[in-house]
Formats: C-alpha cells, sequence, structure tokens
C-alpha cells in the first residue's frame, strides 16, 4: 500500500499543474505522510535500509526549522546584525522582553519547511521500497509511462489549445506555459531529470544478442521482438526530447543536451554502448528541427545587438549577491527570497520577481553558509554514492538505473545555474527521487525479489522515529495548509460583503469584521488578516483597538512598511488625543 502511495505521488505532483497551489501542495504532503505511516506503522516488518546524506539532510531540515524559532534579539545581533536591524524598528513597537527569530518571512519559512521534510519522508520511503528489484522495475516503467503520457498530450496541447494548461485551465497569452506547468522552464526541467529515466526503461527491455554476429538482418529482428516495450519507451525518450525543443526553453535546451551527454558517456564508458551514440545525436538534431526558426529567434533574443547580454537574470544575480554579501552566515530564511530582494533590487521594471532564477544563489541567500554547506554535502554524499554504485554494480538494472538517475540529477544541477526548478514542488520531489534511485541501485538485482544483504542496515527503532516524523508532518500540513485554505476562503467572503450593494455600510463592516477574525484565527502566520482588522478599527475611530493589530502584522512580516506605517499613523492619533 505504501508503494502504491508513493507512485500516487510522483504521478500526482506534476499532473496538478506542478503542485504550485496550496490545495495540491497540501494534498501531495499529505500523500508523503500517509506513506511512511504506512511503511513503519505499528507491527509491520520493516528493515530500515541506510540512506545515503541523510545526516546532513537532518541537519538542513533543523536548520531551517531554527530560523524560525523566536530568538532573543541579542543572539540575533551577534549571529546577524542586518537581520537584528531589519526586526528593530518592528521592536521598537513591541514590548522589550519580545523574541525575534533569524527569519524575515517565518510564514514563507514554516511553509518551506513542511515542503523540505515531505521531500525528506519521500526520499527515506523510496529509498526503503526501490532496494527491490521488482519495486524498482515497476516504479522506472511507471514515471517512464507518465513521461511519455505528458510529453505526448502537451505537444497535442501546444498545437490544439496553447493558451490552456492540458485543456483543463485557460492562461494568459505570453506566460510561457507548456504541459501542465505554467512556466515552460519547470516542464522542461522535468523532463531532464525523467529522460535519462526512459533511455534506462527502453535499453533494460531492448532484446539481448544471443552471441551471434551483429548484421543489419539480426539487429532489425532483435528490434522488433520481444514485448515491445523497448521500442514504446525509446519511442516516449524522442518524445521527451523532442517536446523540450518545442518549449523554447533555452535552459531548458542546454541541460537536457548535457543529461544526455552525460548518460551516453556513461552508457559507453560502463556498458560499452557505443553505438548508441549516434542514434541520440540525431534524436536532439530532429528535436531542434521541430521548431528550429523558434528556436533560433530565442537564444538570439539573449544578446544584444552591441553582443552584450541582455538576460535580466544577470541583474537579479547582481542584488541577490548583495543579499548573501548582507546575511552571509545565517541568511535571511528559507522561502523569504520574494520578501526580501524588493528591497535589493535595482531593475527599472514593475515586475514581481519571487526567486533569484539561480537555485545556488537563492539557498545562500535564504540558508546562508549554514545551508549551503549542509546541502551541498547531502548531494555530494548522493552523488559519491551513486557514482561508485555505476561502477561497482554489474546487474544491468542496477547498473542502468544508476546511469539514469546520475545523469538527470547532473542536468537538473547545471539548469539550476540559471533556473527555479528546486523551487517547484514536483520538480523538487523528482529530484529527491532520483537522489533515491541513485541509493538504491546499490541494492537492487533485477531478477531476485530481495535487495543485496548488508550489514549496515539501521536498527529498528529509527523506523519509529520516522513514524512519528510523519505524524508531526501530517498534523503540521493539516494546521498549516488547511488553516490557509480556510483563511482563504474566509478573505473572499469578506470582499464580497464589501461589494454587496444590499448591506448597509454598518453591516458590511460588522461582517468583514467577523470573517476577517476568522481568517485571522485560522492562519496566524500571515499578517495580513490583522493589518485589515486594524484598518476597519482605524475607519471606526478605535485606534487603540487598531494598533496592537497593525503592530501584530509588523512582527509577522518585518519587511512590509505598510504595515508599520498603519502601526505609526494609529500611534500618532492616539498621541494627539492625549
Amino acid at each position: 500500500m505504501s508503494s502504491a502511495l508513493l507512485l500516487t505521488l510522483l504521478c500526482f505532483a506534476p499532473l496538478a499543474f506542478g503542485s504550485t497551489e496550496t490545495w495540491s501542495v497540501a494534498a501531495a504532503e499529505l500523500l508523503a505522510a500517509l506513506a511512511i505511516l504506512l511503511h513503519f506503522r505499528p507491527g509491520a516488518r520493516t528493515t530500515f535500509h541506510p540512506v545515503p546524506g541523510l545526516l546532513p539532510l537532518l541537519l538542513l531540515l533543523l536548520w531551517l526549522l531554527a530560523q524560525s524559532l523566536p530568538l532573543p534579539p541579542a543572539l540575533v545581533q551577534i549571529l546577524s546584525p542586518q537581520t537584528a536591524a531589519v526586526w528593530q524598528p518592528v521592536l521598537d513597537v513591541l514590548p522589550p522582553d519580545t523574541r525575534v527569530p533569524l527569519s524575515l518571512n517565518p510564514q514563507a519559512t514554516l511553509t518551506e519547511g513542511l515542503r523540505l521534510g515531505s521531500y525528506v519522508l519521500a526520499y527515506i520511503l523510496a529509498v526503503q521500497l526501490l532496494c527491490s528489484g521488482r519495486r524498482l522495475t515497476v516504479f522506472l516503467s511507471s514515471i517512464a509511462g507518465l513521461t511519455l503520457f505528458i510529453a505526448i498530450v502537451t505537444m497535442l496541447q501546444r498545437a490544439f489549445a496553447p493558451e490552456s494548461l492540458f485543456w483543463l485551465r485557460p492562461v494568459r497569452s505570453g506566460l510561457g506555459s507548456f504541459g501542465p506547468w505554467v512556466y515552460r522552464n519547470h516542464y522542461a526541467g522535468f523532463m531532464v531529470m525523467t529522460s535519462p529515466l526512459l533511455l534506462a526503461a527502453c535499453l533494460l527491455r531492448w532484446p539481448e544478442r544471443d552471441g551471434e554476429e551483429e548484421t543489419l538482418r539480426l539487429l532489425l529482428l532483435r528490434l522488433f521482438s520481444g514485448s515491445g516495450l523497448h521500442l514504446l519507451f525509446g519511442f516516449g525518450a524522442m518524445a521527451a526530447i523532442v517536446s523540450v525543443f518545442l518549449s523554447q526553453s533555452r535552459g531548458g535546451i542546454l541541460s537536457l543536451t548535457v543529461s544526455l551527454l552525460v548518460f551516453v558517456l556513461l552508457l559507453a564508458w560502463r556498458l560499452r554502448e557505443r553505438r548508441l551514440i549516434l542514434p541520440l545525436l540525431a534524436v536532439l538534431l530532429a528535436g531542434a528541427w521541430f521548431n528550429w526558426d523558434g528556436l533560433l529567434l530565442r537564444f538570439q533574443y539573449a544578446v544584444d545587438p552591441s553582443g552584450g547580454l541582455r538576460d535580466d537574470r544577470l541583474l537579479i544575480w547582481k542584488d541577490t549577491f548583495r543579499i548573501i554579501a548582507d546575511f552571509p552566515l545565517t541568511g535571511t530564511g528559507f522561502g523569504s527570497f520574494a520578501a526580501v530582494f524588493p528591497g535589493y533590487k535595482t531593475l527599472a521594471d514593475e515586475l514581481f520577481y519571487d526567486h533569484a532564477h539561480n537555485d545556488f544563489l537563492e539557498l545562500l541567500a535564504d540558508g546562508g553558509a549554514i545551508g549551503f554547506l549542509l546541502a551541498a554535502c547531502f548531494v555530494g554524499t548522493v552523488l559519491r554514492n551513486g557514482w561508485r554504485q555505476i561502477f561497482l554494480r554489474h546487474d544491468r538494472l542496477a547498473a542502468l538505473t544508476a546511469i539514469g538517475a546520475f545523469s538527470g540529477l547532473a542536468g537538473l544541477l547545471f539548469f539550476s545555474l540559471t533556473d527555479f526548478n528546486l523551487h517547484n514542488w514536483a520538480n523538487g520531489l523528482y529530484f529527491f527521487f532520483l537522489c533515491a534511485l541513485l541509493a538504491a541501485a546499490g541494492r537492487a538485482r533485477q531478477h531476485h525479489r530481495r535487495p543485496l544483504e548488508t550489514a549496515d542496515a539501521y536498527p529498528a527503532a529509527a523506523g519509529w522515529l520516522v513514524f512519528l516524523a510523519a505524524a508531526a508532518l501530517l498534523l503540521a500540513v493539516l494546521r498549516l495548509h488547511g488553516g490557509a485554505l480556510k483563511a482563504e476562503g474566509a478573505y473572499r467572503w469578506a470582499k464580497s460583503a464589501a461589494a454587496e450593494q444590499s448591506l448597509s455600510d454598518g453591516e458590511k463592516i460588522m461582517r468583514m469584521t467577523e470573517l476577517l477574525e476568522q481568517a485571522r484565527r485560522s492562519d496566524p502566520w500571515n499578517g495580513l488578516y490583522p493589518y485589515l482588522l486594524g484598518k476597519i478599527r482605524m475607519r471606526q475611530r478605535q485606534p487603540e483597538l487598531a494598533l496592537p493589530l497593525h503592530v501584530e502584522a509588523a512582527r509577522l512580516q518585518p519587511l512590509e512598511q505598510e504595515y508599520l506605517r498603519a502601526a505609526a499613523r494609529a500611534t500618532k492619533v492616539l498621541e494627539g488625543r492625549k
């Protein structure tokens, strides 16, 4: 049952429009928690297989939670003077013994904690399940089939309904949506990770040679023999590659090329499959041919007539370096980039930038040197372990799985230099899934149900700890995301009440106050609701009630200057009355 839930999660996350909305994120995180609870339920006889990089990953999660903990202002001053400076205007209107966190957007940091916690649980569970050769084969085939489905439907949708997401949701032209993703680079990032898995699934089912000398006739006979799954997955790999070229994602095309190049080199080096180099190069050229003119225009746009780069990413990175310089050790708090960046932005436009378009720089800005080093230790441990498995294991399933996963990770890490795929919920999940495939390849055997036996399994108590962590995650998701959804509903009703013509002004204010109080209780980490309640109190000429509400809003979101200005206005009115 736990394997079915994990597979459901892997299919749901990309199909739910990349899992970028509160409802889809909550559903995905609940699926991850439920799968773990079922696998490690009391009474279940399970072996806890070692998880590469688990220690730095857990320390990273603890560091994220530590950023959300209220600390004495003196300690914050020592750890991050710039963070203390940001909090100081808020502390001036709060009681002297108030504590503040290192994060400059505590709500966003808590949300990131749920996301990372879900990834960690899914990673642990996938490592446990995929050590079985049978399950590994099923998952590899299922993900290959899902990728084929998404690629084919996406190309059909692009031809017949280009301004919609899978024919289900309309989108404005010019947003760059593609497939189920609103952002084409995230579609490309998904294909960069899964295309090597399709190739691995194809080669895994490729009919073996019978020892005779290879001729064109024998090659064609082997090509069209067997179950035909190798042809299906081979076609799927070609469709996925072509779809990335059709998306016109420049970073996606370059990253896909890197991913496939790593795959071919490892395949030629490890399994002596050099004959695949020319076919894969032909597929790359075919993909470009399908949209050659548009592709050239996309690459030409990145360079101005004088020969300089005109991509706004360069200016975003320059401003992000300034954030890193101000918060070098502790960062601004995971998930806080969108709130912090406007104060450092030098771009002359009115656009809102919620990410740095470089996962490495954003990690440094949000998590500081501490968060970056912990994440680097995790990724380095996983890649080192996977590289070792590629050359140690002689089992074909293990070797092909490791090569496909390693290639997908290499491609996405290259893509992360110019985009933020790891901040898309679905793509981040698949990054950790590929890490689990690398780890599982060290134990899985193609023709055996049981994994390789080793003496480094964790004690049984580890399963209980994971079970308790999953239970805590489930409750946290229900409280944080469930409360946010409930609050959003109450807020929408409050806006409807404000526009209701049949209500008097007094009835409107009473109804809005009631609904906003409900939203405030449901989502106590969002400063918007106390701020709006404070505005209503000021309109009712009750500054003594408005001031604590505005102060609460500023404490929750210290970078929202309007909240502080509202508190200052309420204070000025109160002083005028004296």
